[in-house]
């Protein structure tokens, strides 16, 4: 297996929802940008839930992230995984959520793309008392990985999903 290095987290003092996914995919790691698969449906479910368009460049869709208050990141910093499935991480080393957490206060909304970003987080970040857990409201959304998995929703339903965490009131 070969090591895995994630990205750095986008994000702003604006920032208010966080969206977390597991480590990113090969495509992603290669190309420098959340997302970049274009198998992953990450990006049409956040058109569907602020109705605006996206963008097709990368800058651009950051944008559209930044003036909607959002912000990425994942869970863990680096695995080794080989290929870009989450069922193939070992080894894991989370991300630093202390130093975040104490550098953007108003991130106040964790949204787990998928269970198991929600199930790493459990594992390596929950026990850390410097997190400020009793503050975050958290929701497991559903994947937007375009590889099938055991609970696969169809595109509206996840939208709906996924809309109704990313407009709820602050």
């Amino acid at each position: 297996m070969t090591m895995k290095h994630g990205l750095a987290p986008v994000v702003d003092e604006n920032s208010r929802v966080l969206i977390l996914g597991t480590l990113p995919g090969d495509e992603s790691i290669r190309q420098q940008q959340y997302y970049a698969d274009p198998s992953n449906r990450f990006w049409a479910p956040l058109v569907g839930a602020f109705s605006a368009p996206l963008g097709s460049s990368y800058p651009e869709r950051l944008s559209f992230l930044g003036t909607r208050r959002v912000a990425l990141w994942d869970v863990l910093e680096s695995a080794e995984r080989a290929g870009s499935k989450d069922s193939a991480i070992a080894n894991p080393k989370p991300n630093d959520f202390e130093d975040l957490f104490a550098e953007f206060p108003c991130l106040l909304r964790v949204g787990f793309n998928g269970t198991k970003a929600e199930a790493l987080w459990i594992k390596h970040i929950r026990s850390n008392t410097a997190v400020p857990h009793k503050l975050l409201a958290t929701k497991v959304l559903p994947s937007s990985s375009g590889t099938p998995g055991r609970h696969v929703l169809p595109d509206d339903e996840k939208m709906v999903r996924w809309a109704g965490f990313l407009r709820a009131p602050e």
